[in-house]
């Protein structure tokens, strides 16, 4: 995890987690569509494994708020060729980790 990505939790993925109180939290790994499907759910599994490793390591949050899933390539942000943003800009849109809330 690169230090850009970890002020961003820091900044922006951890007030949003605290303000959901004991709610539960899915925090979900993504990549683009280059490479096998089993490489992409296996690298997106384990870019979600990661943040939440940091979430409960750095933050002292409890794991088992967490709910670690890996889509590969299923839910882009960006449909390469679809708006006309540049292709490579689009497929890195899309290597990113998401954080929703399940429910609380």
């Amino acid at each position: 995890m690169t230090q850009k990505s970890k002020k961003i939790i820091d900044t922006e993925m951890v007030p949003f987690i605290e303000n959901n109180g004991s709610a539960y939290i899915e925090i979900s790994g993504n990549t683009d569509s280059i490479g096998s499907r089993d490489a992409n759910m296996s690298l997106s599994r384990a870019r979600a494994k990661v943040v939440t490793d940091y979430l409960v390591s750095e933050w002292e949050m409890s794991r088992s708020r967490f709910s670690v899933v890996g889509n590969g390539p299923d839910h882009p942000i960006c449909r390469e060729n679809a708006d006309g943003t540049p292709i490579d800009e689009c497929r890195a849109l899309n290597r990113s980790t998401r954080v929703s809330v399940l429910g609380k």
